[in-house]
């Protein structure tokens, strides 16, 4: 008896094995997993093709988000130095056209709460999203806050269409450097 318990667990790594190989040549029929002769057999000149398609991609890709930056920036810039506000030139730093929202509106409102100094509210949020254990709070925040911001700004410069800019921002994110842009020239 002692014999037969012995053999049947020396064969549970065997047993162990060849069920695994059952399921990974069901798994590579199931998804169609090239096997290692064709991928020594690959045709490099689509494979280049594919690499070419991904790198243009990107490369417009890039080039839209700069233009679009840029867009904004001037936008910013433009709303700053109409308002006489010294630091407009923060408009064109990656995270210094948070703080160029709050010089705009110097001392506001957002959901009924007095912000006397706007243009930390951003940039400190921005910093403690961050932070670990605070950082989803702060993340969350920092976007309720920067669409009070957002709207509080349409608000001020166009005021009948303040809530249609605030909900084309929100849905069509690549609008809002053009509302801004379109904005500053009132």
């Amino acid at each position: 008896m002692n014999t037969n318990i012995l053999n049947e667990t020396a064969t549970i790594p065997i047993k162990l094995n060849q069920m695994f190989n059952r399921f990974m040549n069901w798994l590579n029929d199931v998804l169609n997993v090239p096997s290692s002769e064709q991928i020594m057999n690959i045709d490099w000149s689509s494979l280049t093709s594919i690499i070419g398609t991904i790198s243009l991609i990107l490369i417009f890709t890039t080039l839209a988000i700069l233009v679009l930056y840029f867009i904004r920036s001037i936008g910013l810039y433009t709303l700053a130095r109409n308002n006489n506000r010294s630091f407009a030139w923060l408009a064109f730093i990656p995270f210094g056209c948070f703080f160029i929202y709050g010089i705009i509106l110097k001392r506001t409102r957002i959901f009924g709460v007095d912000v006397d100094h706007p243009e930390y509210l951003l940039p400190a949020l921005l910093l403690s999203s961050f932070l670990p254990y605070v950082g989803p709070f702060a993340t969350f925040l920092f976007i309720i806050c920067k669409l009070g911001l957002l709207y509080r700004l349409y608000e001020m410069k166009t005021p009948k269409y303040a809530t249609l800019f605030l909900v084309l921002s929100i849905f069509i994110p690549l609008a809002e450097p053009f509302i801004i842009y379109g904005i500053s020239k009132k």
